[in-house]
């Protein structure tokens, strides 16, 4: 059962969850490997900048005091690394949905399917069209979901990568109510090509 939700501000930044307190590797102009460059600094003056210039950007999930699940997003021109991806550029109508991320000791519990509903409502009140984002095929917790968590969650490949293939979800198509979004996404979502690979979160 899902915790607490919460939009990221000002106050709650030093709630993120490790490692993704400490990781700027979207928010990094450097052209590195695919592993994070470090520095909670960078990542707080982004997101101070982009909830200024923009809006809300990110989500968190608590589970009594302590935020087990963290989820962050913007448009893509807010992400200098999307660039460095086989399968970019993203649709110029989709948000890019950067992390998705749940604390090992709490998946399997469905937080990761709630913070991304939180999203998708978020977003569809505001008009934007789609979620863009790079689905994770590698055995890696970093720096993207897993490509199995987006295909169970209506997410389709846009354009494909034997490790970080671009996904989409079309918001148009998500039509819910209050309290409906669950049996809609339930009603889109699309079949695992290995129903045995598992899905953790």
């Amino acid at each position: 059962m899902a915790g607490r939700i919460t939009a990221i501000n000002i106050a709650t930044l030093k709630n993120i969850p490790q490692p993704c307190r400490s990781c700027s590797y979207w928010e990094s102009f450097l052209d590195t490997a695919r592993t994070p460059s470090g520095g909670q600094g960078l990542r707080d003056k982004w997101f101070i900048s982009t909830m200024r210039s923009w809006g809300e950007c990110g989500k968190l999930i608590y589970v009594g005091d302590e935020a087990v699940a963290y989820a962050q997003y913007a448009p893509p021109c807010y992400f200098p690394k999307i660039k460095n991806y086989a399968a970019a550029p993203l649709s110029e109508d989709a948000i890019f949905l950067s992390c998705l991320y749940v604390l090992p000791p709490h998946r399997d519990k469905g937080h990761g399917k709630a913070i991304l509903r939180e999203i998708v409502k978020r977003l569809s009140k505001s008009g934007y069209r789609a979620i863009e984002t790079f689905g994770n095929k590698t055995l890696e917790n970093r720096p993207s979901a897993p490509f199995g968590f987006y295909m169970r969650n209506g997410f389709y490949i846009v354009r494909d990568d034997e490790k970080f293939p671009l996904m989409r979800l079309d918001l148009k198509s998500v039509l819910f109510w209050q309290d409906g979004l669950d049996a809609v996404l339930e009603s889109i979502k699309l079949p695992l090509l290995n129903k045995e690979t598992p899905v953790p979160y």
